[in-house]
C-alpha cells in the first residue's frame, strides 16, 4: 500500500481548515470595488489560488449596479481610491440591498484616520482592515470575512 505524500497531507489540512468548501462550478465570488488595476490584478491572483472568483470594478455607478444586481459573497471596498467618502458609499451599497445581512463588506485602506474605522463599521462594513503591502496577506481577511458570512446567513449561497 503506497503512503500518501506529505504534500497531499498538507493540502488536505488546508482544505479542512477553510470555512468555504465549494465545487468547481460553485465558487465564492468577490467584488473588488475601487481598486487600481494592478492591485486588483494581484488580489485576483490570490483569490484564484484560493479557488475564488473576482470581479473588479472601479467606477462607482458600475460598482453599485453590480452589487445590487448580483450576489457576491464578499465585497471588498478600497476606501482610499473611491471618488466619494467611503462610509457614504458603503451605506449606499447597503441601502441598495435593504441593508441585507447577506452582503459581506470588507473595507480596506492605507489611512485609517481617527474615527474612520468606526464610520466605516457604522455605515455597514463587516470588517475594516489596513491595506496590506503584500496581497497574499488578504487570505486571512478573506477567510475571516467568509466565516462572518456563514455566521450571518447560515450558509453560502448556491
Amino acid at each position: 500500500l503506497a503512503r500518501p505524500s506529505r504534500r497531499k497531507n498538507i493540502k488536505m489540512e488546508q482544505d479542512q481548515s477553510n470555512p468555504v468548501k465549494r465545487s468547481a462550478t460553485n465558487v465564492p465570488s468577490v467584488l473588488l470595488a475601487g481598486f487600481q488595476s494592478k492591485e486588483a490584478e494581484n488580489i485576483s491572483l490570490v483569490l484564484a489560488q484560493m479557488g475564488w472568483e473576482a470581479t473588479s470594478l472601479s467606477k462607482e455607478a458600475e460598482i453599485e449596479s453590480a452589487f445590487a444586481a448580483q450576489r457576491f459573497d464578499i465585497t471588498v471596498v478600497d476606501a482610499d481610491h473611491l471618488e466619494v467618502f467611503a462610509p457614504h458609499f458603503i451605506a449606499r451599497l447597503r441601502d441598495s440591498r435593504g441593508r441585507s445581512a447577506d452582503a459581506t463588506i470588507l473595507a480596506v485602506g492605507h489611512s485609517m484616520l481617527d474615527g474612520l474605522k468606526d464610520q466605516l463599521m457604522q455605515s455597514g462594513a463587516n470588517l475594516v482592515i489596513p491595506k496590506p503591502s503584500d496581497p497574499r496577506a488578504y487570505i486571512v481577511s478573506f477567510t475571516r470575512a467568509a466565516t462572518l458570512r456563514v455566521q450571518n446567513i447560515g450558509a453560502w449561497r448556491g
